[in-house]
């Protein structure tokens, strides 16, 4: 993005939306973070692992709902556990009231990524979220693209350094 963090998602935050909150109790449905990803925030927080990070398992029909329409992300689950971000009270510890405090990057794909995903012909869609502001009044994806200051090109050129990632945990 060519924002660190993008006004529109500030402003998200400070209503109390936001994709870096979740519902507690539906944490299971949180992404996992790959070895590289934790090694990146580490690096740029100089925090250790388990200051941020959370190990667990994801719920089965989770993993089995990945599996059909984000198969990339199912494949590190595969061994029924998870490292994922820790939260607090619902809300990402690296959420602060202008943003994330992670840089750009070295926060985890999904997050640089949200709303977008590709499906595996290399197709982009979009999360749909009701409370995204970036999504509201927007009726297509570039308008979303556009609010948020990214690029597809961009977007396309991190979802590629994410396959090859995963491709190298196998």
């Amino acid at each position: 993005m060519n924002n660190i963090n993008p006004p529109i998602c500030a402003t998200c935050h400070l209503r109390g939306d936001g994709c870096c909150r979740i519902e507690p109790g539906y944490e299971s449905f949180m992404f996992g973070l790959l070895p590289q990803e934790i090694e990146r925030i580490s690096l740029d927080t100089g925090m250790t692992s388990s200051q941020f990070t959370v190990t667990d398992t994801p719920r089965s029909d989770f993993v089995k709902e990945l599996a059909t329409w984000f198969p990339p992300q199912a494949e590190i689950l595969r061994e029924g556990k998870r490292v994922r971000l820790m939260t607090d009270h619902g809300t990402c510890v690296f959420l602060t009231d202008e943003g994330c405090s992670l840089s750009k990057d070295a926060r985890p794909f999904y997050c640089r990524m949200y709303p977008f995903w590709f499906d595996q012909q290399g197709n982009i869609h979009l999360t749909r979220s009701n409370t995204c502001l970036a999504q509201q009044g927007t009726a297509s994806i570039f308008g979303v693209m556009s609010k948020l200051g990214v690029e597809r090109e961009e977007l396309e050129a991190l979802w590629n350094q994410y396959l090859q990632l995963i491709k190298s945990q196998r």
